[in-house]
């Protein structure tokens, strides 16, 4: 489904998220009777593309690492998304979970300044 095709649902007033014929169509508001969707549709959020995760292990994976209950994963890449809307950081028919993103210690360079 592409943002054409949600346009389109919204045309023939039919929910995008749950696929109900029951969606009130007003100038820059829609709202479902079924699933109590609502909103501007320009201005919501849907479900595009979902990030993948992998299991790492930071003692051998030096690139950027995110972390989850005590547990490390990197990114490994990204699945097309439901099209649903979301309404908070990630969609969760998606997503059970997102891991957050690791601050790395900075590494002081070891090299003397000039004038030491």
């Amino acid at each position: 489904m592409t943002e054409a095709m949600i346009a389109e649902y919204i045309e023939k007033k039919v929910c995008p998220h749950c696929h109900a014929p029951n969606l009130s169509v007003e100038s820059d508001y829609i709202s479902c009777r079924v699933c109590d969707m609502h909103g501007n549709p320009e201005a919501m959020r849907w479900c595009i593309r979902v990030p993948m995760f992998m299991p790492a292990d930071p003692t051998v994976y030096h690139g950027q690492l995110y972390e989850h209950h005590d547990e490390y994963w990197r990114l490994a890449g990204y699945a097309p998304g439901c099209w649903r809307e979301v309404k908070g950081e990630y969609c969760v028919s998606c997503r059970g979970f997102l891991p957050f993103m690791v601050n790395h210690a900075e590494r002081k360079s070891r090299a003397r300044p000039a004038r030491a």
